[in-house]
């Protein structure tokens, strides 16, 4: 594969052949793949402004009236640190928060069903070459895993019967009793997922040349070139196979500009949505039909 001057090998560099070769592999290899992509051509700051704004102010209006004191503190905290980004740290952290949901709430029960032993750990690496560490560790640390805590109360994971849990299940808690007047009426289950042991037990920064960052540099830049139209289908179509349907790419809008689906790229991105990967195996479906 070739290298940068740095010794790495960076999806920039590699042709349409070369990028078919490496996700054909991952493809066979069982891996799912997440993206999530924001087009910030497509927003003024004006719109950024608004959607910080909102977002912070949904975190407050989900508060219940009776929330208890300790909730209603960690929330308002939560809300004045998103309000204190810039639009770069502000936008980072929705594509992570977007990113780290989806990946723990599909990869939980796609995994289940096929190769179990791959929940025993979740190992966190991010790429610190072109990142302010310390802005980027307080942004994981204090907000990903207690906002995506609040979200999973409304919107529980979903863990297939059947499924093959033993090596999550150093994950498994129970909820706290400060939570307990929040669950709605339709989530009956206590039993949770400790998203801080999840998150924290194997989360470092990198700015050395690991193959698990190349590979994931890789895969950020055939996305872009496929989006822009400068990497052929053949290129890109093994990465979009590596996605669940409608779960595993994501295209958000940080405003109220054009309409996605007027975007110049829209028909890349829909291959993207479609993915490959199928949650549930067939001796699953034939399980749940008998």
């Amino acid at each position: 594969m070739p290298k940068s001057a740095a010794g790495e090998v960076k999806g920039s560099l590699l042709s349409e052949a070369q990028f078919e070769a490496v996700a054909s592999v991952l493809r066979r290899s069982g891996v799912l793949a997440f993206a999530v992509v924001v087009d910030s051509s497509v927003y003024t700051e004006d719109d950024f402004l608004a959607h910080r704004q909102g977002f912070a102010d949904s975190l407050i209006r989900g508060l219940p009236p009776d929330a208890n004191p300790i909730l209603i503190e960690n929330v308002h905290a939560h809300a004045a640190s998103v309000l204190a980004m810039n639009e770069q740290l502000y936008t980072q952290a929705q594509t992570m928060l977007r990113l780290a949901k989806s990946v723990v709430a599909f990869s939980i029960p796609y995994y289940s069903l096929r190769q179990p032993k791959a929940l025993g750990a979740f190992d966190w690496t991010i790429d610190a070459k072109d990142l302010v560490v310390t802005d980027w560790e307080t942004l994981w640390r204090s907000l990903a895993a207690p906002l995506l805590q609040t979200f999973s109360i409304n919107d529980p994971l979903g863990l297939p019967e059947g499924g093959d849990f033993r090596y999550l299940s150093r994950f498994f808690m129970e909820t706290p009793d400060y939570l307990e007047p929040h669950f709605p009426e339709h989530v009956t289950s206590r039993r949770g997922i400790n998203l801080t042991k999840i998150f924290f037990d194997s989360f470092r920064f990198s700015s050395e040349t690991e193959p698990g960052l190349e590979l994931a540099d890789l895969l950020a830049n055939g996305i872009r070139r496929a989006l822009v139209g400068h990497l052929q289908p053949s290129g890109w179509e093994q990465f979009a196979a590596m996605m669940i349907p409608r779960e595993g790419f994501q295209l958000v809008k940080l405003g109220n500009g054009a309409s996605v689906n007027s975007l110049p790229y829209i028909q890349q991105a829909q291959k993207f949505y479609l993915g490959g990967r199928v949650m549930l195996t067939p001796g699953y479906r034939r399980q749940v039909n008998d």
